[in-house]
């Protein structure tokens, strides 16, 4: 693939101020960015539609994202985005479907 793709992010937790950048490694992302390749023709515009599709699964405010780590024996301590997980968010009580 002529592009490497990156995820930048900041843990939930108080007690860790790191700004992580990772690898992202999910077949899924790179499979998409074939096929808008082959579809667009054009790098540049296949990798942008590409990007805009992750941030849409990492969205916090509509989903809840969870990044999937992964290393391999050789580079232990180094770890990789090999998947995301990323369920939509319940909507707010005020906005459930009311039975009647």
């Amino acid at each position: 693939m002529p592009i490497r793709f990156h995820i930048e992010f900041e843990c939930e937790s108080p007690a860790c101020k790191t700004m992580h950048d990772m690898s992202l490694l999910d077949w899924g992302a790179y499979a998409l960015a074939r096929k808008q390749l082959a579809k667009k023709g054009d790098v540049k515009v296949a990798n942008e539609d590409v990007i805009a599709e992750i941030k849409n699964r990492l969205d916090a405010v509509k989903r809840n994202p969870h990044l999937i780590l992964g290393n391999t024996k050789a580079h232990p301590e180094n770890f990789s985005i090999v998947g995301t997980f990323s369920p939509p968010r319940a909507a707010p009580a005020s906005q459930e479907p009311r039975l009647l």
